[in-house]
C-alpha cells in the first residue's frame, strides 16, 4: 500500500494517481491499484483514461477478470474506455476461461465505433482459441470456440492486419480441440504463404494432431512431406550462406 500512502502525501491529482496506478500495474498489485482509483473518486478527481486503463492493467496480470468488468463498465459513463481498454479487459477475460465474455466486448467495441488494432484482434482469437481447455468433453462448445476464433481471424485480415505467429498458434490449436481438421490445415497453408513467418513445431505439431485424430491419413502424409521439404530448403538455404 505504499502507493497509495504515496499518493495521499502529495497530494492528490491525475498525474500522481495514474502514476502510482502503473506502479501497481507493473508489480500486479490490483488492490492497492482499485484502491487507489478510489481515493480518487473519493477526492473528487476526474479520472483519465490512462489511469483506468493502469487499473485494468494491474487486474488483466492479476487475473482479475471480473474486476476488469467491473471497472470498464464505470468507464462507459466517463472516463470513455479506448480501444486499449478493451484489449485490456479482453485478454483478462481470455486468459481466464470466459471467452463469451470476451467476444462479446470485441463485438462492443466496434458498436462503439472504435477500430480494433492488432492487440484487439489477437486478444479476441486468443480467447476463442483458450476455450479449448476449459470445454474439454463438450463438442458443442468447443465447435463455438473455433468457430469464434476464426471468425475474429477473419476480421483480423479483413481489417489489414496482419496475424502474427502466436495468433495462428491460437487460431490452430482452437481447431484442433474442436476437431475440425480442415480449418487447421487451412490456417496452416495460410502461415506458410504469409511473407516474414515460417513453420514451427507448435502449429505443424497442432495440425497433424488434427488430420490424425479425424483419420485424414493423406494429409498426414501430405503434410509431412511439405515439413521435409521446408526443412531441407532451410537447410540448404543455410549450406549457401557459409
Amino acid at each position: 500500500m505504499l502507493q497509495l500512502a504515496a499518493f495521499k502525501a502529495l497530494g492528490p491529482n491525475v498525474v500522481t494517481c495514474s502514476a502510482a496506478v502503473s506502479a501497481c500495474e507493473k508489480a500486479a498489485e490490483w488492490q492497492p491499484a482499485m484502491a487507489l482509483l478510489r481515493a480518487a473518486q473519493l477526492a473528487g478527481l476526474e479520472l483519465n483514461t490512462v489511469a483506468c486503463n493502469a487499473g485494468l492493467g494491474s487486474c488483466q496480470n492479476a487475473w482479475q477478470w471480473e474486476r476488469s468488468l467491473a471497472l470498464l463498465a464505470g468507464m462507459r459513463s466517463g472516463p470513455l474506455p479506448d480501444v486499449i481498454s478493451y484489449t485490456s479487459a479482453m485478454t483478462s477475460c481470455g486468459d481466464s476461461g470466459q471467452w463469451q465474455v470476451a467476444l462479446s466486448l470485441i463485438r462492443e467495441l466496434k458498436a462503439r465505433k472504435l477500430s480494433p488494432d492488432f492487440a484487439a484482434l489477437s486478444a479476441a482469437t486468443a480467447a476463442a482459441a483458450a476455450a479449448g481447455n476449459t470445454l474439454a468433453g463438450d463438442p458443442a462448445g468447443q465447435s463455438s470456440s473455433w468457430m469464434a476464433a476464426l471468425q475474429v481471424h477473419r476480421e483480423l485480415c479483413q481489417e489489414g492486419l496482419e496475424p502474427g505467429l502466436s495468433t495462428y498458434h491460437s487460431l490452430i490449436r482452437a481447431c484442433q480441440q474442436g476437431g475440425h481438421w480442415l480449418g487447421a490445415v487451412a490456417s496452416l497453408q495460410q502461415l506458410s504463404s504469409q511473407g516474414g513467418l515460417s513453420l514451427d513445431e507448435v502449429s505443424c505439431a497442432a495440425a497433424l494432431s488434427s488430420c490424425q485424430a479425424s483419420g485424414q491419413w493423406i494429409w498426414v502424409r501430405r503434410l509431412l512431406t511439405e515439413l521435409a521439404l521446408g526443412v531441407n530448403r532451410e537447410c540448404g538455404g543455410d549450406a549457401k550462406k557459409e
